[in-house]
């Protein structure tokens, strides 16, 4: 359902392979997490966004969308673009994002949470922003450079 009012949120949660395939958050077992609209799309600057949807939890409204599964003829950069500056538009100040990327660990269990407390960033550019002409790409953020292997 296109719609060119973007519901307010404070929270927002970037999903990929395990929300996709888990239908996030309406398969949660958790009485306090209702589903408040879905199939939500906002015309962006950048074009038509994904699809969105919004839920509560508690009294917290999130924004929620997946990136897994490029539309096309829409490429990376532009589809990226449209969901954090419809989060902006929200009123966004915390983002959750799934990296699900190698995290099949025999330690974990589900629903366990690992949060990260640094960040290794070897671009150096300082002109990476929504409205920039450079949108930082993490694609083997350290493995060539640190030596993993």
């Amino acid at each position: 359902m296109m719609n060119n009012k973007i519901p307010q949120a404070d929270y927002a949660v970037v999903g990929g392979s395990g929300t996709l395939s888990s239908n996030f958050p309406a398969n949660l077992p958790d009485d306090d997490v209702t589903i408040l609209a879905d199939d939500l799309h906002f015309e962006t600057p950048y074009g038509q966004s994904p699809a969105f949807r919004l839920f509560s939890v508690g009294e917290k409204k999130v924004l929620t969308c997946r990136m897994h599964g490029w539309r096309s003829g829409v490429t990376r950069a532009d589809a990226s673009r449209q969901v954090f500056w419809t989060f902006r538009e929200a009123g966004v100040k915390r983002i959750i994002s799934e990296g699900g990327v190698g995290t099949v660990n025999k330690l974990l269990d589900l629903r366990d949470f690992i949060i990260p407390d640094d960040y290794l960033d070897l671009s150096v550019r300082k002109d990476v922003m929504l409205d920039g002409r450079y949108l930082l790409i993490m694609r083997d953020a350290c493995v060539r450079r640190c030596g993993r292997r």
